[in-house]
């Protein structure tokens, strides 16, 4: 390879990790994933080196690809490259994935997944916490972001059938480096409502409620 391709290489590279913040990987290949602290032990967390998550309704679950080992980082049409694009200038964002969508959260440090007062689905983009009892955190802030206060983001996402999945962005459905949460849910037509919980600098979350739509 000459001088100059190298170059343009290495600058492809770094122009790819924009925004989307690089994954830290083990010599075999595979991301490091810790075992949850207590206090991390009544939600399902998700946790990456950087980049988007996804909640992908199940049934698209063959239709992503995420991202295909190193090369895939000089491709602006991959699965992964896509998330972080639709994430570029905002917190959430609904990308096309097969015949549906998918929800994609930009960059959270730390998400995960629970159940509204109502028993609708949450999903959460965690921001910021003081202590490893995220647990808490999560509990205080669906606690104090009631439904009626809530943001319609005029989002809507629609399941031909039942589940959703949690997953790292640049991870492929059955085979992930940062592990997929199973999110219960039916088909049918929900609503993305918008919360925001930040008591103190230090302690933020996003919350995203999934609304059902009556017929």
């Amino acid at each position: 390879m000459g001088k100059i391709r190298l170059q343009l290489l290495i600058i492809a590279i770094a122009i790819a990790f924009v925004g989307c913040g690089q994954q830290t990987q083990t010599d075999n290949g595979q991301s490091t994933v810790t075992e949850q602290p207590p206090g991390m032990n009544e939600f399902e967390y998700l946790a990456s080196d950087g980049g988007p998550h996804l909640v992908l309704p199940k049934e698209l679950s063959g239709k992503w690809k995420g991202s295909s080992g190193f090369f895939f980082l000089l491709s602006s049409k991959n699965d992964y490259s896509r998330a972080c694009a639709a994430t570029t200038n905002q917190m959430i964002a609904l990308l096309a994935v097969g015949s549906g969508q998918a929800i994609v959260l930009g960059n959270p440090p730390l998400s995960a997944w629970g159940h509204s007062p109502e028993g609708w689905i949450d999903i959460y983009n965690l921001q910021a916490w003081a202590d490893t009892n995220t647990d808490a955190l999560i509990k205080r802030a669906v606690t104090n972001t009631l439904t009626s206060g809530m943001k319609d983001s005029g989002k809507v996402i629609k399941l031909n059938q039942p589940g959703l999945i949690l997953l790292f962005a640049g991870d492929k459905p059955g085979n992930t480096a940062y592990g997929e949460h199973d999110i219960p849910i039916g088909a049918g037509s929900y609503r993305i409502l918008e919360g925001h919980y930040r008591p103190q600098t230090n302690e933020e979350v996003f919350i995203y409620r999934l609304q059902p739509i009556k017929n």
